[in-house]
């Protein structure tokens, strides 16, 4: 109610202005919530061995039932420079551990089993997970097994990470956010063989959201999308800009950025697989099942073969596997 006179004095960018402030200063009034968090978090990001570390990045990620799919999601990220996936595995009743044994025995996959509704307590769940592996991992992307990191000048992540923070002479680097390109049905109605990212090759561009790459020991709490770094640091987007809890600081228009970096997110696969990725998520949540008519052009309106060049490698390394 508030909001309409103003609306009305001032236009409608105005108000989207002034609610994000609105919306910033609670933000900030709840760090003082979190005080003793800050602290210890701070405490243990100066006294850490900054030098003592398992490895250079590792991704966690929870997953249920993608036996089919996590073949292609590792070796795709082994390929591009993750040494370590910590995987979380909510109740699968498919072959996952038979699948993932040969990189447990490596050392790879640290392998985790996860009792209850995953979703219900996400936010913790990712925030302890970042607590326990802060100090052995010296970055980590939490990213989901529909989710892929590409770099787009360098073949390796870190290559491209560490390019990018040459802009972004801040200290201490909190986190790397990366815009999402959405990808749909491509035109399939039901599953499909073969690679994921070598059949699903139309995305509707580049999407506000983000998914980041963390110093974990910065992190006091992690939200699913960003992270809340202690005394509400910033993170920064690939051109340099500081980015607050996933929106861009200054402006309630987060600017989507995938010139250097991108997370393609294959969102629904073919529209089978999507209708039942859906009955799941309603079932967890105890929501009615409604499902969208089918649209081949659903979030595949530009064709986009940018994963292109990884494909001979990532055949090469998966013929090793099989």
């Amino acid at each position: 109610m508030l909001l309409l006179p103003l609306k009305r004095i001032f236009g409608k960018f105005a108000t989207s202005t002034i609610r994000f402030k609105i919306w910033k200063m609670r933000c900030y009034l709840e760090l003082f919530k979190y005080i003793p968090e800050h602290i210890e978090v701070c405490w243990n990001y100066l006294l850490h061995n900054r030098d003592s570390f398992e490895c250079n990045l590792a991704i966690i990620t929870k997953v249920k039932n993608e036996a089919p799919y996590i073949l292609e999601w590792i070796e795709y990220h082994k390929l591009i420079g993750v040494e370590r996936f910590v995987i979380y595995d909510n109740e699968s009743d498919d072959n996952l551990q038979e699948v993932l044994a040969p990189y447990i025995r490596s050392g790879e996959v640290i392998y985790r089993f996860f009792e209850g509704n995953i979703f219900q307590s996400e936010d913790k769940f990712y925030t302890d997970s970042i607590r326990e592996y802060r100090n052995r991992f010296k970055w980590i992307a939490l990213i989901d097994i529909d989710e892929f990191i590409v770099p787009l000048r360098k073949k390796n992540i870190m290559e491209e990470f560490d390019e990018i923070r040459k802009t972004i002479k801040k200290k201490p680097f909190t986190s790397l956010c990366i815009n999402w390109v959405m990808y749909g049905y491509s035109g399939y109605y039901s599953k499909q063989e073969g690679l994921v990212m070598e059949n699903y090759t139309k995305s509707d561009g580049v999407a506000v959201q983000v998914k980041s790459i963390i110093n974990p020991r910065t992190v006091i709490q992690f939200r699913v999308h960003f992270a809340i770094h202690f005394f509400d640091l910033k993170g920064y987007n690939e051109k340099g800009n500081p980015v607050f809890r996933g929106m861009k600081s200054f402006s309630p228009q987060l600017d989507a950025t995938v010139d250097y970096m991108r997370i393609n997110h294959y969102y629904t696969k073919s529209y089978e697989e999507h209708k039942q990725k859906i009955m799941r998520f309603n079932k967890l949540w105890n929501l009615p099942s409604v499902f969208p008519e089918f649209d081949p052009e659903y979030l595949s309106h530009y064709n986009d073969m940018v994963m292109t060049p990884f494909l001979p490698e990532l055949k090469k390394a998966l013929q090793i596997i099989e």
